[in-house]
C-alpha cells in the first residue's frame, strides 16, 4: 500500500480523509487504519469494491492502480 500516492491523487482530486471515506462508506479512521494496514494490531486492507470505487473516483490506469495497492 503506497499511501503516499493515494494521498497525492486525493490532494488532486481535492479530496480529503473524511471525504472519500465518505464516498467508499467507511469510517475516516477505518480508512486511515486501511492506509497504514493495520488497525491496531489487525491488518486490515482495502476490498475490491473500495479499490474499484477509488479506481474511478480518480480515473486511475491499471498500472496507477498496482502501483497504490499491490
Amino acid at each position: 500500500m503506497n499511501s503516499k500516492l493515494l494521498k497525492g491523487y486525493m490532494a488532486i482530486h481535492g479530496d480529503t480523509m473524511d471525504s472519500l471515506a465518505s464516498v467508499l462508506g467507511i469510517n475516516t479512521l477505518t480508512l486511515y487504519g486501511k492506509m497504514k494496514g493495520s488497525i491496531g494490531k489487525r491488518k486490515v486492507q482495502f476490498t475490491q469494491s473500495e479499490i474499484k470505487t477509488i479506481a474511478l473516483r480518480y480515473d486511475l490506469e491499471p498500472a496507477d492502480i498496482a502501483a497504490i495497492f499491490f
